[in-house]
């Protein structure tokens, strides 16, 4: 009786650390996507005040062109702002 006591205890205790474990990657996963997401923001932003610098449009007008071009060219929002953050810096030199 002491010894399935002690065993079930032992289960316990491992589906505890395994519960942990699992939530704590869940949190490291998400926290990842987070910072992703900040990142791609803050390349977005960027990227809209260059159009609208060069192109003398509003913001909303920026961002939509770029998701328009992210559609036609099948990639992502990120890809991109990063396109037009690239060609800015090379024609600046």
């Amino acid at each position: 009786l002491n010894l399935k006591t002690d065993l079930k205890a032992k289960f316990a205790a491992m589906g505890k650390l395994v519960g942990g474990v699992v939530a704590n990657a869940r949190l490291i996963e998400e926290t990842q996507m987070l910072k992703d997401a900040l990142v791609t923001r803050k390349l977005v932003e960027k990227a809209k005040g260059i159009l609208m610098k060069r192109r003398n449009i509003s913001e909303a007008e920026a961002f939509r062109l770029m998701q328009k071009e992210s559609m036609n060219a099948r990639k992502s929002i990120k890809e991109i702002a990063d396109a037009i953050i690239l060609a800015e810096k090379l024609q600046l030199g």
